[in-house]
């Protein structure tokens, strides 16, 4: 309680308001597993999920507070210093991939401009229109495939 209280004076910006309002429901009378818990859903943030949940067994069990907030701080650099790793990484992909994205509407682009009248059967026919929604269609699956697969999740 009063190290939440040190906080939420000592802090600034939008954080020292958090802090308020976790000081203010625990004078209030919610436990503390409950003001951590409502804490992390207001802020939405994997690394206070980590820290509350933390808290919240420390609270509990007991222990090193100051080993725990160092295991958790390690976890946090390395979880961001891998998350800058792929992302350099895989920069070259994503752009290949989005110049495969781009490409066919620039040479249709070109040959239009070339041809004016080249993709008039696409557009004036039944057959060319069944064949114009078909490459649609069959592009619309490919750019969802490439947007899948250039996605990194962890």
């Amino acid at each position: 309680m009063q190290a939440i209280e040190i906080v939420a004076n000592e802090l600034k910006g939008p954080i020292k308001q958090e802090f308020k309002k976790m000081h203010l429901e625990i004078s209030y009378g919610l436990s503390l597993d409950v003001v951590f818990e409502r804490f992390s859903k207001r802020v939405e943030s994997e690394e206070v999920s980590y820290i509350t949940s933390s808290l919240s067994i420390l609270n509990k069990t007991g222990g090193n507070i100051i080993k725990v907030f160092s295991s958790i701080e390690k976890m946090l650099f390395n979880k961001r210093k891998l998350k800058q790793e792929m992302k350099s990484l895989t920069s070259s992909a994503r752009m290949i991939s989005k110049i495969l994205l781009f490409m066919p509407f620039v040479f249709v682009g070109f040959i239009f401009i070339l041809n004016p009248n080249y993709f008039t059967p696409l557009i004036r026919t039944t057959l060319g229109n069944i064949l114009l929604a078909l490459i649609v269609l069959v592009y619309s699956v490919y750019a969802l495939i490439v947007n899948r697969v250039m996605k990194v999740r962890f």
